[in-house]
């Protein structure tokens, strides 16, 4: 039994570049880099500027609601340009975009207005486009396939955060932007251009689907329930994350095993999502949402006790990553279900906007009220039971709506 749950079907067969190349796209991209490096700058533009850690946090909140308009306006573009030529020049353009950043001076005006230009540029290297793709090209596997490209965000939340630190201690914060920012351009480019190419293997659409093209967005209940209840999620989930160094360092780590921290999160990042992706193609995806989240929320309520064991702190690391592990497996793969393929792009990139909607106020909610109340444990507290409430929405969902939809009725 154990063997037939491991065995990857034989969809991926001549597709492991594809898969190779979102998995890397994804997390070099807008979604990857600067979400879990931010953090790590905190401190460095704390001295060099003067300003608060919610002022420089307010940068990735300001980026994250950009993506509100850059998003849809992504998914559009691809659908013109195709979404090979836009991630082309998306992966380009942002790897420019966050390397501008090491020309910072103390104009915190300028500083939002680079992480403007950050979303911008980026919004070709977001989830919407390599999963659309991916959902496309995966039928039986498609929970599967996503979650190994969603894995890719994980890897950088790994490396990402102790690199970003070695390099701010061995060269300085400005060279480590400019470094850091080079990654997409120099990793992710060439792989896009190899690899990443689409149309004529894609699935063709269910026989129900093929007399009439449905319509771009179908606001019902369901729409507006997962909406609302990733909204709740990115709040708690993108809250804890780019704070979770500072947290660290509240709790009397050094910036070094804050660091190491962080990356024991993203670790569990790629765990939660190869996980997930696995249970998502054989049980009921708002189920496995939902435990994944309440773990989260149970560890969110460990970590707001102060003076926690090291015991104590890994286990809240490993609990907070896996539930940024299952955010973005779970988004696209229930829009796909619920909304089938077909209307994936401008649904998803809708549904996205909830998501990032709440990972936008979610960083300089926690820093603001952990600055004014002199630390973490209500932002914790609340991140609790925003997970909570995002879970048990998922939970009345219910069946997906058409069995003529459901995996075995696609051909192999």
């Amino acid at each position: 039994m154990g063997r037939k749950i491991l065995q990857l079907p034989s969809e991926f067969k001549g597709r492991w570049g594809l898969v190779l190349t979102c998995a890397v796209g994804f997390g070099l991209g807008l979604s990857g880099l600067p979400f879990y490096t931010t953090g790590v700058f905190v401190e460095p533009l704390e001295r060099a500027f003067g300003w608060s850690a919610a002022q420089i946090q307010g940068g990735l909140t300001l980026m994250l609601l950009t993506n509100l308009v850059s998003l849809p306006a992504a998914t559009r573009l691809s659908q013109r340009i195709g979404p090979r030529n836009l991630a082309l020049v998306s992966v380009c353009a942002f790897s420019a975009a966050f390397m501008s950043l090491a020309g910072l001076g103390g104009n915190l005006a300028g500083y939002y207005a680079r992480w403007v230009l950050v979303s911008l540029a980026g919004a070709g290297t977001l989830g919407v486009v390599w999963s659309e793709v991916l959902s496309r090209r995966f039928v039986l596997a498609r929970g599967t396939a996503l979650g190994i490209a969603m894995m890719g965000s994980g890897v950088t939340g790994f490396f990402a955060p102790v690199l970003a630190q070695t390099l701010i201690h061995g060269v300085g914060w400005r060279a480590a932007f400019l470094l850091l920012g080079a990654l997409p351009l120099l990793v992710a480019g060439p792989l896009v251009w190899t690899f990443f190419r689409t149309g004529e293997q894609d699935h063709p659409a269910p026989s129900t689907d093929r007399t009439r093209a449905p319509p771009a967005i179908r606001f019902d209940r369901r729409f507006c329930t997962i909406g609302a209840a990733f909204l709740l999620i990115g709040c708690a989930v993108a809250g804890v994350i780019p704070n979770f160094v500072k947290l660290m360092r509240s709790d009397g780590l050094s910036g070094g095993a804050a660091a190491g921290m962080a990356s024991l999160a993203g670790l569990f990042v790629i765990v939660g999502r190869a996980a997930c992706g696995v249970l998502l193609d054989r049980l009921w995806a708002p189920g496995v949402a939902a435990a994944f989240f309440a773990f989260a929320g149970a560890a969110c309520l460990l970590l707001a006790v102060h003076g926690l064991s090291s015991v104590g702190l890994i286990v809240g690391a490993a609990a907070i990553g896996l539930a940024a592990g299952v955010e973005l497996d779970v988004l696209p793969y229930l829009t796909g279900r619920y909304f089938g393929v077909q209307r994936m792009g401008m649904t998803l990139a809708v549904l996205s906007g909830c998501f990032y909607l709440g990972s936008a106020l979610g960083p300089l909610t926690v820093a603001t009220v952990a600055d004014r109340l002199g630390g973490y444990a209500w932002p914790l507290r609340g991140a609790a039971l925003f997970l909570a409430m995002g879970g048990a929405l998922l939970l009345t969902l219910g069946r997906y709506p058409d069995p003529g939809q459901s995996p075995k009725a696609y051909p192999a």
